[in-house]
């Protein structure tokens, strides 16, 4: 009972380590195969999975406090060109395919400027005393400065020029 014990142990324990070095090198691989500056793509590709995130949700369950006044179709147009857009961005950014990642940036560009703007129009409008201007700097700050900022980064060039 005790060798069986230990040789089933055994056979976990190589298991495991097996598992852990496949997975291991795995990530080193794709690690690798990621042009520098690795860790910013992985930052870009985190922003614009959040933004497929936020995207995919205003058109699930949109803001009613946005909606209501609005009407649906405004943010239909707003949250798909947002969910598009980050969905084209996240499949390009890795393997440098610019001009697909400008395209998706473009588009999430548009999103969070409609967004915005109604954004504005109901600061305008509210009651006195309301404000919007929070939303609207959070807007701006990271949806545009962000997307300015990319879009900077990755000018001239219709694919990642590549080191020889």
């Amino acid at each position: 009972m005790i060798c069986t014990l230990a040789a089933v142990a055994h056979a976990l324990a190589w298991a495991v380590l097996w598992t852990v070095t496949w997975v291991g090198r795995t990530a080193a691989r794709v690690w690798g195969r990621i042009h520098e500056p690795r860790v910013a793509k992985v930052f870009h590709l985190i922003g614009y999975l959040l933004a497929v995130g936020i995207g995919a949700v205003t058109l699930w369950r949109p803001p009613t406090s946005i909606e209501t006044p609005l009407g649906p179709t405004l943010t239909t147009i707003w949250g798909a060109l947002i969910l598009t857009g980050a969905v084209a961005a996240a499949v390009a950014v890795l393997p440098g395919w610019w001009w697909l990642e400008r395209i998706g940036i473009y588009c999430v560009a548009t999103g969070a400027l409609i967004y915005f703007a109604v954004v504005m129009t109901l600061h305008v409008q509210g009651p006195p005393g309301a404000s919007r201007l929070t939303q609207a700097g959070v807007i701006l700050a990271f949806a545009w400065l962000v997307s300015a900022n990319r879009l900077w980064e990755i000018r001239g060039y219709t694919f990642e020029p590549r080191g020889r």
